[in-house]
């Protein structure tokens, strides 16, 4: 391989790397806000709940 091939390749390879390093910062960052939101209505559904319940109990 050439000089000038093996810099484009290393220059298309980085470029590359970039790109999926990206994508895989944009992933975690949605997989932490996914975590957050399914925590919070978890927690939302638990509160719901207990008020039902406690709701059926003091009637």
């Amino acid at each position: 391989m050439s000089q000038s091939n093996q810099t484009l390749s290393t220059f298309a390879s980085a470029r590359e790397e970039k790109k999926w390093n990206k994508l895989g910062e944009k992933m975690s960052q949605f997989h932490e806000w996914f975590k957050r939101e399914c925590t919070s209505h978890r927690e939302r559904a638990d509160i719901a709940s207990s008020l039902n319940v406690c709701h059926l109990f003091a009637s």
